[in-house]
């Protein structure tokens, strides 16, 4: 499935930890798939490394990728925030896909690294209009999933994992911006780089795909809808 287009307005903020991009105008809510309720987008994410051997909170094949963006959707048939859901059951929904290095610069992610570039340090906090999903999640109907944790405080049990199978690609131009990103207000202060939380195990969890393995069980496909409202 092809997510529908709409542009965003986003506050982006340095959050010392995170580079953290939060939803103030645009409505895009997921359902279908793995989820048994309607989740609405509130926030992103990135995670990134210092090289390009790691950087990636999940693993496929054993194998790290440089980068991850996470979208963080809450429960609106439940719960009317994303605060309120974050730690109740069924609360929150997390789309991912792997940053892959490349060549050739993404014109897609030129909203995204001019936020990076304009919030280098501590605290700055950048609007962002007119950000497409759509063209940085061309397409969102092949996924594995399992039932996870939130990688940040307070860590609850409340999230529905959806790794995607679109990878998002990115230069070492790009990448380098990203690694400008500081934790604190100085340019001698820690790089942001390597903010991903290691991999965990799985802890008897299943992980579930609909990816067309030989002899796989294909989960169903999502549905997605938008509005423009705030």
């Amino acid at each position: 499935m092809i997510l529908p287009l709409l542009y965003l307005t986003i506050s982006v903020e340095n959050a010392g930890h995170d580079l953290l991009f939060a939803v103030i105008f645009g409505v895009i809510t997921f359902s279908g798939g793995p989820l048994s309720y309607t989740y609405r987008l509130s926030e992103m994410r990135l995670k990134f490394g210092s090289s390009s051997d790691r950087g990636s909170e999940h693993r496929v094949n054993s194998f790290a990728y440089p980068g991850e963006l996470q979208l963080y959707a809450y429960n609106s048939d439940l719960y009317q925030s994303f605060a309120d859901a974050v730690d109740r059951p069924n609360g929150v929904a997390a789309f991912s896909s792997m940053l892959q290095m490349s060549t050739e610069t993404n014109k897609d992610l030129m909203g995204i690294v001019m936020a990076a570039e304009k919030t280098q340090f501590l605290g700055n906090k950048f609007h962002l209009k007119g950000i497409e999903l759509q063209a940085l999640f061309p397409a969102i109907d092949e996924y594995m999933t399992y039932e996870g944790s939130l990688p940040f405080p307070s860590c609850a049990e409340t999230v529905t994992w959806i790794i995607l199978n679109r990878s998002i690609q990115i230069s070492l131009k790009e990448m380098k911006v990203l690694r400008q990103l500081r934790t604190d207000k100085t340019l001698w202060s820690t790089s942001m780089a390597d903010n991903f939380r290691p991999v965990n195990p799985l802890n008897n969890r299943s992980v579930r795909t609909n990816i067309r393995f030989a002899n796989s069980v294909r989960e169903p496909t999502f549905s997605a809808s938008i509005s423009a409202s705030a």
